[in-house]
Parts: C-alpha cells; structure tokens; sequence
C-alpha cells in the first residue's frame, strides 16, 4: 500500500473527474463525492489535500465538517479543477476557519482540522441529486430552504458527532416526502418574508420563540386539542406514530409536522422581537391582546377568555394561553430567554457557526462528543 502520510507535501496535480459542488455544501461531503467519482478513498483524499490533525481517518467523516487554512484551500482548488473563488461561494466551511480557528490560519504547510460541532447538516433532496447524476450530499440550510419546494421534500437533519464503532452510529434519515400535506411551501413562503423584512437574528429568535410555545401545547396535550389532533393527523398521513408524546420540537418528526404552525406563530412574533420593549408596558395591555387574538386566529383557535389575559400574569396560568405567557415572559425576563440562549456551536435556523460559540476543538479531542441537535 502507498504510504501516504507526506502526500500533501508532493506537487498538487488535478484529477481527472471533477464535480460541481452544491451551494452550502459541507466539506467533507464535497470531498467524498470528488474522491468517489475519481475511485478512490476520501480518507487518501483528505491526505494529499492537508495534513489533518487527527491521525486516523475513516467513516466518521461523514458526520464532521472540515476546516482548511489557505495553503490547503489552494490544494483542494487545484486537485478539484475548480478556482478557489467559486469553491469559496458554494462551500461555506470555506471561510469559518478565519473566525473559529485562528491558530490553523497560522500554519505554513496545508493543515485541516475535523470538527464534530459543526457537522450540522441536512441531506439534500434525492431527486435534485438525480437530475444532476450524484448521490445527494450534505448541506448547510439555512431554514427557508429545508424544504425542496421542487418535489416537496423534507431535507432531514443527518446525525452528527462521532462514535467508537460504525455499528453504534444511527443511520442517517432519509428526506420526507411532504407532498400527502398541505401548507408547507406556505409555510416556507413565511419564514422568508420573514427573513427579508426582519433580517436573520429576527428570524432565529422568533423560530425559537414559536418552537417554544409548540413544545408547550406537545407538553400539555388538553392545552390546545384542535392543535394537537392537526398535528397527529398530519403524522397518520406520512404514516408516522400519531401519539401525542412523539410530537415534540425535540424529534424531527415534531418540527416536520408543526412547522405550518411554528411559521406562522415566528410572522406574528416577529414585532416583539424586534421592540420588545413596546410590550413591556402595562398601558399596551389592549394591544397586546389584539396581536394574541389574530395570532390565535391565523392559527385556527378560537379566542382567548377575558380571564386567561392577566397583566401582569399574577393569576394562576391557564394551560391555554400559551402565547399570552409567553408574552409576559418576555416582559418578565426583558427577552433573556433561556431557550434563546442555545449552548451550541451551530445556529441550526441559519445553518452557520456560532460567532459566539468560544469552545471549538478539534475533532481528536472529542471523539465522543455528539452534537446531533
């Protein structure tokens, strides 16, 4: 066998099958399709594009993103046929190792470093990678894009993070078919209005903000019934579990059958997010219940009580005003909510790293550690 420890030190030379790369492809994803239309293996791919820094290699990839330092973004321009310009558009992970990990910039010779927390991706439609004659690879979405509005298809999260055998990884969800439900691309249609009038910090806090109050009405099944009942009819029609514990925002399945739901609840939070300081006043009280009324209207439920709109929430609260609560929370904490705070390394509503996120490791270090959320 060909030793190929000192590989990324010979002359770079181009192969002789290139491929295109999707736009927000991961790394690693692009690499083992490169190395796969070439016959041969990533992991002696990997070797002659950078030195990596841990010292074995192998499936495990799959589930990790890649960070290069510019003598080895150069190689991979050249083994790949393609200008490092274009690879820079289409391939995010590209331009993160700036930010996240400074001290491999400073490296002389091509290096790569593998990190588990930014192997947040989701696999890309199988018929948009049939039409262009590869297996589907794995993306960085952003959430206005996580459904494939071509053929209706739910582009599933793939389990990220690093395990010590191949057989106690998870295999990796396939795409959903969504075409048996209505209002999705309605829903996607939402999120990206949102995007466009708010901007995407607007958008990650108002998804969040949704998400939560759909895991309250799941927590609380008699909360909101109708709710519940929609979303387990939806769960039959993809030929899912219709149980009430099965729908959570925790679970894939959860996200996919709230998410007509979570889209319209962040088009009407948006505004708090952005002033949330107009809600903190008793005097908006009047307002205040206008917005939950059309809110609770565009969702299909009927009208709160007098009695379920304290304010402030100084009565008992109801297991049905959930949006109400949530508002008087966001008086309460001034918008620190704990569920905003995510400690984690990706933004998974944007598809890109933390800028805040300061724990970055290498791959070798965590072996362990699984970011699959």
């Amino acid at each position: 066998m060909r030793d190929t420890r000192n590989a990324h030190q010979a002359p770079a030379r181009s192969l002789p099958i290139p491929i295109r790369p999707w736009g927000g492809e991961s790394l690693t994803s692009f690499v083992q399709r490169l190395a796969a239309a070439n016959r041969t293996r990533d992991t002696i791919l990997w070797k002659t594009i950078a030195r990596p820094e841990s010292s074995s290699l192998g499936s495990h990839l799959e589930f990790f993103e890649a960070l290069l330092n510019p003598p080895a973004a150069d190689r991979l321009a050249v083994i790949s046929g393609l200008p490092l310009a274009r690879l820079s558009v289409a391939l995010p992970a590209l331009g993160w190792a700036r930010q996240h990990a400074p001290d491999l910039m400073e490296k002389k010779t091509p290096a790569v470093r593998f990190q588990a927390a930014m192997g947040y991706t989701r696999r890309a439609c199988p018929h948009c990678a049939i039409r262009r004659n590869t297996a589907p690879p794995r993306l960085h979405l952003p959430i206005t894009q996580i459904i494939c509005t071509r053929h209706q298809h739910w582009q599933s999260v793939t389990i990220s993070g690093s395990w010590a055998k191949a057989t106690e990884r998870p295999p990796s969800p396939q795409p959903v078919d969504l075409s048996p439900l209505a209002g999705m691309a309605a829903a996607q249609r939402r999120l990206a209005q949102i995007l466009r009038c708010y901007g995407p910090d607007v958008l990650v806090m108002s998804v969040r903000d949704a998400r939560s109050i759909a895991e309250k009405w799941a927590a609380d099944r008699w909360a909101e019934p109708a709710m519940v009942q929609r979303w387990q009819t939806r769960a039959r029609k993809l030929d899912w579990p219709a149980e009430a514990e099965t729908i959570t925002q925790n679970s894939e399945a959860g996200a996919i059958v709230s998410h007509p739901e979570v889209a319209t609840l962040a088009a009407f939070l948006a505004p708090l997010t952005v002033a949330p300081t107009e809600f903190f006043y008793p005097e908006n009280k009047d307002e205040i219940r206008a917005l939950v009324d059309r809110t609770r209207a565009a969702l299909g439920l009927t009208p709160l009580a007098a009695a379920a709109c304290q304010w402030p929430c100084s009565a008992p609260r109801t297991s049905a005003d959930a949006i109400w609560n949530h508002i008087d929370q966001v008086r309460v904490t001034r918008g620190r909510h704990r569920w905003r705070q995510q400690r984690s390394a990706m933004i998974p509503e944007l598809g890109i790293p933390d800028p805040s996120h300061q724990t970055w490791q290498s791959a070798a270090r965590h072996s362990r550690v699984r970011h699959d959320r």
